[in-house]
């Protein structure tokens, strides 16, 4: 809680607050913004294939439109805004005016189906929604109970007319416009005395967990949580003023929402949100972050844009890139890197990120290593949904080394429960400001993994001499053979899809006398491999089920296993016929449902342990 003097651009009067005390909130960061820097530039937006530019000022008197409209409507302490758009700046101005009024706001995937938006509803009861379109209004109208009372629609475009309880969030806005406040005799700054007042310990955020072991449950993050996992990003990332940061990571994913909302609002970086996933190299091209956080798809993308180039490049410069990013020193690499990599950072559009960040996700140390060797250091992070996205960083000098770094500020680590010690580690225990209150109407699943303010993340990790924590797995999924031996299978899953021809591996071996690999191969790696070397196919089906691509993995597979111990090595391995999200065997977040996947294939599992 902070009292600040907002700025009022349409010429309303602050009270006479104090200006000196620091923010405890998001919204009160905001303000502060707003009143300490109202023309410099809060966020971005692409439209027409023209940036328009928003200033603090302008974001803060938008928010406030918003925020007067939502109380109007009976937004208030202990209420939920469901939000269910794509990236762009309503969704951060919506997050923000229902935050500021003390309601927590619950975000779902654009693309959920109406089963998956009808549980979200059913759980978190919201009063009012923010959605994009035209599907998404369908889709919650149908998901629609009695709490529900109205539904804003950013973009009505193809609705030929909104009829109750939808309207378009365009008169949302005006209907908590300083001019309709006025009309009505209302108080046109309700919403900077609710900031003013807000309850640091109140319900700020729902964010649904992925779900991969087992149903999403509901992490409530309170305002000081939030404000926590904000200093962190200016503390241990090295946030700046005037970042410039590219959205684009869905925005219910908790990396993307504490990034954008609250990382970004407190550290007063620019965010741009652009046209797009399918224009998110174009819009990184113009905008030359100097922040870019994504997941390690989305770097293996990136990484994928130059391996196009490059099989259609002239063999010079083919050789003049291997030089550029060769491990050894001399003048053919610091040629290499004046001619080769500086243009090709530049033509990503990635030539001046000086933060440079990686996490969600297990993260190949071959793609870490591959991109420092191009001048770019991403660094790795970890955290949870339920510690507010924060928990480690690497520093520059830990890139590469094969951990998830050290404890960012305030936060610390311990390793507990010799049960579930396997490579001599343990579960990875997490204290901070940052931990979640618990799980939305589920205390006996937040007993479970809350003790003496200490989060029980699930995951398996060591802490090295330097304080360095390594995840190797998730508690569930360790490994024990029916030799007795544990093991942890992400660690050697890594190893595997380090190979370019396997896109994803699952390892499993509960209970059997070794460890099997179902793997689903990457398409276009493989044909490029069958073309070469004449192996026939008309469709993906058939490659994947030619011997010689069976040939092809097995000894991938063969040269994984010359690095591992025995008990570590794959004595069995079947390639999976479809693609996992094809299939609908991966989480909103791209991770594998394991329990799922196996039940699937059920048949090929045995086979490979007949």
């Amino acid at each position: 809680m902070t009292r600040t003097a907002p700025v009022e651009p349409d010429g309303v009067a602050p009270d006479d607050v104090a200006r000196d005390a620091t923010p405890t909130t998001v919204p009160a960061w905001l303000l502060y913004h707003g009143r300490t820097r109202p023309r410099a530039t809060a966020y971005r937006v692409k439209e027409l294939g023209r940036w328009r530019e928003v200033s603090w000022s302008g974001l803060v008197a938008r928010v406030a439109a918003v925020g007067r409209a939502f109380a109007h409507l009976g937004v208030g302490p202990g209420e939920r805004v469901l939000l269910v758009c794509e990236n762009r700046p309503e969704w951060l101005v919506s997050d923000l005016a229902a935050q500021g009024l003390g309601a927590a706001t619950v975000a779902g995937f654009p693309s959920a189906p109406v089963t998956e938006l009808q549980e979200l509803v059913r759980r978190t009861r919201p009063r009012l929604a923010v959605v994009e379109g035209e599907e998404q209004l369908d889709n919650v109208l149908e998901a629609r109970e009695s709490s529900l009372e109205r539904v804003f629609v950013v973009d009505p475009r193809g609705i030929p007319h909104l009829e109750l309880p939808a309207a378009s969030f365009e008169q949302l806005e005006a209907l908590g416009s300083v001019e309709a406040v006025e009309f009505r005799a209302g108080d046109v700054r309700l919403w900077e005395r609710s900031v003013e007042t807000l309850d640091p310990d109140g319900i700020a955020a729902i964010v649904f967990t992925p779900g991969t072991t087992g149903a999403p449950k509901g992490a409530m993050l309170t305002h000081a949580n939030l404000a926590a996992a904000a200093d962190a990003g200016v503390t241990a990332y090295g946030l700046r003023a005037g970042d410039r940061i590219v959205s684009c990571l869905p925005l219910a994913e908790i990396t993307e929402r504490v990034l954008v909302v609250a990382q970004a609002t407190r550290a007063a970086c620019t965010v741009h949100f652009g046209e797009g996933v399918d224009a998110l190299e174009r819009d990184v091209r113009e905008v030359e972050p100097t922040v870019f956080v994504g997941a390690p798809r989305l770097w293996a993308r990136f990484r994928g844009r130059i391996d196009e180039g490059l099989r259609d490049a002239g063999r010079l410069k083919r050789v003049a890139f291997r030089a550029a990013v060769a491990r050894r020193r001399g003048v053919g690499r610091l040629v290499g890197r004046l001619l080769v990599t500086g243009p090709l950072g530049r033509h990503l559009g990635l030539a001046r990120v000086r933060v440079a960040l990686v996490g969600g996700a297990p993260t190949p140390a071959e793609l870490i290593d591959w991109w420092a060797r191009l001048g770019i250091r991403v660094r790795e992070t970890y955290g949870l949904t339920e510690s507010g996205g924060v928990g480690t960083v690497c520093s520059d000098a830990d890139v590469a080394t094969g951990t998830v770094g050290r404890a960012v500020p305030g936060v610390e680590i311990s390793i507990h429960d010799e049960a579930t010690r396997a490579h001599g580690a343990g579960e990875v225990l997490l204290r901070g400001p940052a931990v979640f209150a618990g799980y939305l109407d589920d205390p006996e699943a937040t007993r479970a993994v809350l003790a003496d303010g200490r989060l029980r993340t699930g995951d398996v990790g060591a802490l090295d001499a330097h304080a360095r924590l390594t995840i190797l797995d998730r508690v569930k999924d360790v490994i024990v053979t029916s030799g007795g031996h544990a093991v942890a299978p992400r660690p050697i899953e890594r190893r595997l899809v380090s190979s370019p021809y396997v896109r994803r591996a699952l390892v499993i071996g509960e209970g059997r006398p070794h460890l099997g690999a179902l793997i689903e191969i990457d398409d276009r790696a493989v044909g490029e491999w069958a073309g070469e070397h004449g192996v026939p196919y008309t469709t993906s089906a058939i490659l994947r089920a030619r011997p010689e691509v069976r040939e092809l993995i097995g000894d991938e597979i063969e040269s994984v296993n010359e690095a591992l111990t025995d008990e570590e090595r794959i004595g069995g391995f079947a390639l999976l016929p479809d693609e996992l999200d094809a299939a609908g065997l991966l989480t909103a977040t791209a991770k594998a449902r394991r329990q799922e996947i196996t039940a699937r294939y059920r048949d090929l599992v045995e086979g490979m342990f007949g």
